[in-house]
């Protein structure tokens, strides 16, 4: 038989066969099983995790575990979840009518569904028998979001690891004096930015839920980071910016996507408030390819942008990925909406693509 053929037939095959991978990690991780495996005392043979649990395991298990902070874990836990299959059970009538394949299955958005759990009640009309977690309780609820929480940090983590240049170095952060990170989980990348050498001088202010702020303490004390360096906010910034000094530079990383056009520019007014005369607004984001582009879609990180930007339309209504073009028209005409200009565009490589606007009287 010619080589080639079936060419296209294998491809197709290869990305449906993703569904039984993602649903197995899932499976060894919310049993346990890196957990089981990293606390054990003695050797765990494979009939003895057979005996606890009935799965399979490997040497590579370790890079799975939750207990010691942000991993590849919570990654698997969140894109495996039952919350997250439910969503894509629903996503064929979703496509159809055009709504969000989560707020069909759960009668509330993703936002809500994390963050207001005790104060909206999840009730859906049907619900499968073969999911196996609690779904909707106040304690599940609860856990999804810590694990969501932690899935999107370890994120960042690799994306900020995989690339050169990276968002650490690309862009010359040393003629910033005060930066703000909106929504910037632990504080990732603005740790990063004040250990660039020359970066000595800035001081930095993270805004994000109160939950995630307490958790950003902790990493930041990890990171050798000094208190007096960095302020931190608890706070919804469609709400506004609470008892904030003026900023000269802003950074919206991997955040404008949950929103829609009318919010982008509702977060973009909030700033401009805090932001000082000529100040940068920097948009960070990943860009899916190009069409016709099959070289640039699987970064790294091992993500491929064109199926996470899926994922994201299924989960949030606002939510959308875009190429590097749609993003310059989405900008475009944001800015012909908030007194913002676009001034220049940095890029990293396999990485995310950074987005100048500074700030127009």
């Amino acid at each position: 038989m010619a080589e080639g053929t079936f060419a296209e037939e294998k491809l197709v095959s290869s990305m449906f066969s993703g569904i039984w991978k993602s649903r197995c990690l899932s499976v060894v991780v919310s049993l346990g099983v890196p957990e089981l495996l990293c606390n054990s005392i003695t050797p765990v043979n494979v009939q003895e995790i057979a005996e606890r649990t009935g799965c399979h395991t490997d040497e590579k298990i370790y890079k799975l575990r939750r207990d010691k902070g942000p991993s590849l874990g919570h990654i698997v836990e969140y894109y495996g979840s039952d919350e997250v299959w439910a969503a894509m059970l629903a996503f064929p009538e979703a496509v159809k009518y055009g709504d969000t394949a989560f707020e069909r299955a759960h009668g509330m958005n993703l936002y809500d569904y994390i963050h207001t759990a005790g104060k909206l009640e999840y009730s859906v009309p049907t619900k499968s028998e073969n999911m196996a977690s609690d779904m909707g309780t106040n304690q599940r609820r609860l856990e999804f979001a810590q694990n969501y929480d932690c899935a999107m940090s370890m994120l960042s983590q690799m994306d900020l690891d995989s690339t050169q240049p990276s968002l650490a170095t690309v862009y010359p952060w040393v003629k910033c004096k005060r930066i703000m990170d909106i929504g910037g989980g632990e504080g990732q990348l603005l740790s990063q930015i004040l250990k660039v050498s020359g970066c000595e001088h800035i001081k930095g202010v993270l805004l994000d839920f109160p939950d995630v702020v307490e958790r950003a303490k902790l990493f930041l004390t990890r990171e050798n980071i000094a208190d007096n360096r960095v302020t931190l906010l608890k706070g919804d910034i469609l709400d506004g910016i609470p008892n904030c000094k003026e900023v000269d530079t802003i950074i919206v990383k991997n955040f404008l996507v949950i929103f829609t056009e009318d919010g982008m520019v509702k977060v973009m007014e909030n700033c401009r408030q805090v932001l000082a005369r000529r100040g940068r607004f920097i948009i960070v984001n990943s860009c899916n390819p190009e069409a016709r582009d099959t070289e640039h879609n699987v970064t790294k990180t091992g993500l491929q942008q064109g199926f996470r930007g899926i994922h994201v339309m299924t989960m949030s209504k606002m939510g959308h990925f875009r190429t590097k073009s749609e993003w310059l028209n989405l900008i475009d005409r944001l800015c012909s909406r908030v007194a913002f200009q676009l001034n220049a565009v940095y890029e990293t490589g396999d990485g995310p693509t950074l987005f100048e606007l500074l700030k127009c009287e």
